[in-house]
């Protein structure tokens, strides 16, 4: 049987394909109560990125479904990996690839803090890789499927993921989860005390307001959202006869209402080109990069703020 959460493509079809953006879901195999899965960060995290491949020529990889939850050690299932090795892959599936130039980077874990490192290190080396969602992706998808609660009151197995889920995968939730609500809005000592210190059934949020239809969502198009400057990236993503714009620099897709858009996902530079002319291409940008002011990392990015992550850790 076919995992829906995989995909299938064969080599031919991306090589057919030859898509110039790679998407790489991020999960987590962590705790969410007694009424959600033990992956459903990674469950959420694939559904996005099914949403962008589905709009978008783009290379869909497999997730990574066990990160840095550090938080939930606490309780029983709960697996983690340091920092340090989450780096590590995420550096060497990025310098691997065969094919797509950038990386797409969807964290649905709000503990991967180090992603944000990953990100500003390879820009800042002029190699093309993006994170996604940000607070303001996971603001505007709240309010688009209007959700009761705020982002920082449902933290986690809240409102948002059991609706995700309510609507995605209904047979993976178990029964409770309309008794299940618990609030901690002041938790200034999460990273040293963790979640025990706030919640002792695991969850911090109000899984009762959850719903199917709240869940549920339509995929849109991001041409609309799109300021000018950003035209070179639209036609990259959406028209593969123009991947040999050298000026491709950003990219943007939206997701379903659910789930954010990758309208605010921050670029460094995006090598354009066919497997043809690439290095034709890397030389035209080196030398026009040379007669531009250099940007900073940082300006190329939304700043990374730990509490982005409230509505989704």
């Amino acid at each position: 049987m076919t995992n829906p959460l995989l995909p299938t493509a064969t080599t031919t079809d991306e090589r057919q394909r030859d898509a110039q953006v790679a998407i790489l879901p991020v999960g987590s195999f962590e705790q969410h109560g007694d009424h959600l899965p033990l992956s459903t960060d990674t469950i959420i995290a694939t559904l996005i990125s099914q949403s962008i491949a589905d709009a978008y020529p783009v290379m869909l990889l497999p997730p990574i479904t066990i990160s840095c939850s550090h938080e939930h050690a606490a309780w029983t299932g709960t697996v983690s990996i340091s920092a340090r090795t989450l780096h590590a892959v995420i550096t060497d599936i990025h310098g691997s690839l065969n094919g797509p130039n950038a990386l797409v980077i969807v964290n649905a874990h709000g503990g991967n803090y180090v992603l944000s490192n990953v990100v500003q290190e390879a820009s800042a080396t002029g190699r093309a890789m993006a994170l996604f969602p940000t607070r303001e992706d996971w603001q505007e998808a709240r309010n688009a499927a209007h959700l009761t609660s705020s982002m920082h009151e449902d933290m986690h197995a809240g409102e948002i993921e059991t609706s995700i889920l309510l609507h995605a995968y209904p047979d993976v939730i178990r029964p409770g989860y309309e008794n299940a609500d618990h609030t901690a809005d002041d938790r200034r000592h999460l990273l040293t005390e963790g979640m025990p210190a706030y919640t002792k059934n695991g969850v911090i949020g109000r899984p009762s307001l959850a719903t199917a239809e709240k869940g549920q969502g339509r995929p849109r198009l991001p041409h609309h959202q799109l300021r000018p400057r950003d035209e070179p990236a639209r036609q990259a993503l959406l028209n593969c006869s123009h991947r040999d714009q050298a000026a491709a620099r950003r990219a943007a897709v939206q997701r379903p209402v659910a789930c954010p858009p990758l309208g605010h996902a921050a670029w460094g530079p995006v090598p354009g080109g066919s497997s043809t002319d690439r290095h034709a291409d890397r030389g035209a940008r080196r030398t026009e990069q040379a007669h531009r002011p250099q940007r900073h990392a940082a300006a190329r990015m939304q700043p990374y703020d730990r509490h982005a992550w409230a509505g989704l850790r």
